[in-house]
């Protein structure tokens, strides 16, 4: 499981997560275009976007192979 909060305001907006490999990308609905992502296999981080600055931007990816593998460890 990856958490990911993005900045230390008050206000939080949550992200959608998708997987565009191989980038995990965060998006806000709230804020328009806010598009963040990071690499999967090296952690860098990239803006592309960074959105509204007064809000703190926060999203959770699960690696869907870690809850596969997990379901079968019975």
């Amino acid at each position: 499981m990856l958490n990911i909060e993005f900045s230390a305001k008050e206000d939080a907006h949550t992200c959608e997560v998708s997987v565009e490999a191989p980038w995990i990308v965060f998006t806000c609905p709230q804020c328009q275009n806010y598009r963040r992502k990071m690499h999967q296999e090296t952690g860098e981080m990239v803006v592309e976007n960074p959105g509204d600055s007064q809000v703190k931007h926060q999203g959770m990816y699960i690696n869907p192979l870690i809850l596969e593998a997990s379901h079968s460890l019975s």
